[in-house]
Formats: structure tokens, C-alpha cells, sequence
């Protein structure tokens, strides 16, 4: 008796040999360096930054106040963030920039050197016109 294949048989026996050998060789596990997991818990702190500075304005806090947890929950869909290479991050006041625990995972806040940088929150005050 022979065995005889059609295509879509053939062509899925082709898709299930070669998934199995990028497997079993480590092609299929990729591996996520310092640097990405740096970056990574970045982007999360300009996220808490950004999710502060509207919380703040919606609440009408100013600098030195505390953001609840359930208005920085409203403003990120994935709160509470955590950082990929094991840090932990302090929130902080208004006006002060939320970090991470883990070294070299920091905000450049304020800096002329990075303009992409989340900047304090800037309260205005009404002025007095006599």
C-alpha cells in the first residue's frame, strides 16, 4: 500500500516540521536584552507621568498632592504598571517625576536634552487685574 499525499496535507506537514525545528534549534525563543527592558520601563514611567498630570487636572491637585490609585487606574488601561526587569516604581507627588527602583531606569525630566521627556506640571495661577 502507498501513501499518497495531497497538497493542503503536504503543505501542513511542511508548516508543522518546520515550526518544530525552529523550536527545538532556540530559534523560536528570543531573548529581551537590558537595554529593552530599560526602554520598556521608560515608556511606562512617561505612561504614569501622563496618567499624574491628568488625574491631577481633573482632580484640581496641585504640587505636593498625591494621585489616588483609582484615578490613575482611570487614566491607564494596564495599572498598575510593572517594570520588566524587576523594579518597583514610586509614583510620587505632583511635580515630582514617578521612578523605578532599578538603576538607570529614570525619566529625564525636564532636561533641554530630551525633548521627549515628561515636564513637571506647570499650575497655573489666576492673576489679580485691579
Amino acid at each position: 500500500m502507498r501513501l499518497t499525499l495531497k497538497m493542503p496535507e503536504t503543505c501542513l506537514t511542511a508548516a508543522v516540521l518546520g515550526v518544530a525545528a525552529c523550536v527545538g534549534c532556540g530559534g523560536g525563543s528570543v531573548r529581551e536584552s537590558d537595554a529593552d527592558r530599560r526602554n520598556a520601563c521608560i515608556s511606562n514611567l512617561r505612561q504614569i507621568d501622563g496618567a499624574k498630570e491628568a488625574a491631577a487636572a481633573e482632580a484640581g491637585l496641585t504640587n505636593g498632592q498625591s494621585v489616588p490609585d483609582d484615578l490613575l487606574a482611570k487614566y491607564n488601561t494596564r495599572w498598575p504598571l510593572r517594570c520588566p526587569a524587576g523594579g518597583t516604581y514610586n509614583i510620587n507627588v505632583i511635580g515630582n517625576a514617578p521612578a523605578c527602583t532599578k538603576d538607570g531606569h529614570q525619566l529625564a525630566w525636564g532636561g533641554d536634552d530630551d525633548a521627549s521627556a515628561s515636564n513637571a506640571i506647570k499650575i497655573l495661577t489666576p492673576i489679580k487685574v485691579h
